[in-house]
């Protein structure tokens, strides 16, 4: 929780939000995508050692990282990111990652798939057979029993989520889904 601590909303929120989303970045695009979620806060604070920052309607409540050991079922990219950032709910936008359970393993919102992001009424889950570029499993969408084609053969779920959140909290259309 060290990057967290002394988060002070101010002159330099964007410089600390930056450096708490850098968890997000997977390739040189990420880092552009961050820097515009970090200069469009309105408003951030630690509350309930979450850190919640404010997007005109919706606020983006990131929780404080996990800490103790990780489930070998873990993608590597999900244990990175839940390092630094365990659980991302955008309020007001029906999204949300469940991180990592108190025995580190993958919080699921389904039983039998493994579904660590809700989207609005659809579930992200990795595709038991479809790996990444990065040889993690696939972040395909999933509904009535069937997964559709993956987001993204080239990012893991940081890079994913990153691009989820310019969606819902910025609402470009145009993000790009390859590295």
């Amino acid at each position: 929780m060290a990057i967290w601590d002394g988060f002070v909303d101010g002159p330099g929120r964007t410089t600390a939000l930056r450096a708490v989303m850098e968890c997000l970045a997977e390739t040189d695009t990420c880092e552009a995508l961050i820097a515009r979620l970090a200069s469009a806060a309105n408003r951030a604070h630690l509350s309930d050692r979450a850190l919640r920052v404010q997007y005109g309607e919706r606020t983006l409540v990131l929780k404080p990282p996990h800490v103790s050991d990780v489930a070998a079922a873990v993608p590597a990219s999900c244990e990175r990111l839940a390092r630094t950032i365990n659980g991302i709910v955008v309020v007001g936008g029906s999204w949300q990652w469940f991180g990592l359970d108190g025995d580190g393993a993958l919080v699921s919102g389904l039983p039998d798939v493994r579904t660590p992001i809700r989207h609005h009424d659809d579930w992200l889950a990795y595709h038991p057979e479809v790996e990444t570029a990065l040889g993690e499993p696939a972040l395909c969408r999933y509904h009535r029993g069937a997964f559709d084609p993956p987001l993204s053969l080239d990012l893991g779920m940081p890079a994913t989520i990153l691009r989820l959140l310019v969606l819902s909290l910025l609402g470009d259309r145009d993000v790009p889904w390859q590295r």
